[in-house]
């Protein structure tokens, strides 16, 4: 890895990866919950509510161009 410039990454940054960018690609979390193999939602969303509270808040951005562009 450091060869290539690349910075070592465990098994486990991966599984977070993974989780991360499902919240962003708009995964439902109690799908993301079945996928990852935790036992209850509140897990999930503990490790994970920084990131989809990101997204709701990019959502939001993305919502008020969107009238903005409407009403002007």
């Amino acid at each position: 890895m450091k060869k290539h410039g690349l910075r070592h990454l465990r098994v486990h940054d991966l599984r977070h990866e993974n989780a991360t960018l499902m919240l962003k690609a708009g995964v439902n979390p109690k799908a993301m919950q079945k996928r990852l193999g935790h036992s209850n939602y509140s897990t999930t969303m503990d490790i994970y509510a920084k990131v989809l509270t990101e997204t709701e808040q990019n959502a939001v951005r993305l919502l008020e161009s969107s009238l903005e562009s409407i009403v002007m």
